[in-house]
């Protein structure tokens, strides 16, 4: 693992509680590697972050995070990959690595997302990101099987329907 997202709250006017927050970030500061530099993120939007993969919205709900893909917009707009993180299916690498890379993108998406509906935009964008690269709907299927068997977890087959009326 080489990203780790830590969110630190207190309540409001409590200064213990916000003595203890303190105290948990001054002492997280210490495992960040000196070598290593942050790059600060920008948004325009009111009341709402990006951090590495992930919106963070603050506010009303108090705190909701979703997946952020930084590709989406420039696919949208220019059909091609902004920043190259997906290999087109046609690249010389085995088909076993582009779908280990596609399950790990899928963990990836399922930890930066709070809500079901949020996971499931975030993988129809997956989707299109990866229909764009040739990738077939039966690939992202697969791994989507493969998903639900290896978490139990019912979202993934809510997912597959919805892909698969796609």
């Amino acid at each position: 693992m080489d990203d780790l997202t830590v969110l630190v709250s207190y309540i409001y006017g409590c200064i213990h509680s916000k003595s203890n927050a303190l105290l948990l970030v001054h002492s997280l500061l210490g495992y960040y590697d000196e070598n290593l530099e942050l790059e600060p993120q920008h948004c325009d939007v009111p009341n709402q972050s990006t951090y590495l993969e992930s919106y963070i919205h603050y506010g009303h709900p108090p705190l909701h995070i979703s997946a952020y893909n930084k590709n989406v917009p420039y696919i949208y707009e220019h059909q091609a990959q902004k920043f190259l993180k997906i290999q087109h299916f046609h690249s010389y690498t085995p088909v076993a690595v582009k779908r280990a890379v596609l399950i790990s993108t899928l963990h990836r998406l399922q930890r930066n997302c709070m809500h079901t509906d949020d996971l499931l935009a975030a993988v129809l964008h997956l989707y299109a990101e990866l229909s764009m690269l040739d990738y077939s709907k039966p690939f992202l299927l697969k791994a989507l099987y493969h998903m639900f068997r290896s978490t139990g977890s019912h979202t993934w087959l809510r997912i597959i329907e919805r892909l698969s009326s796609v």
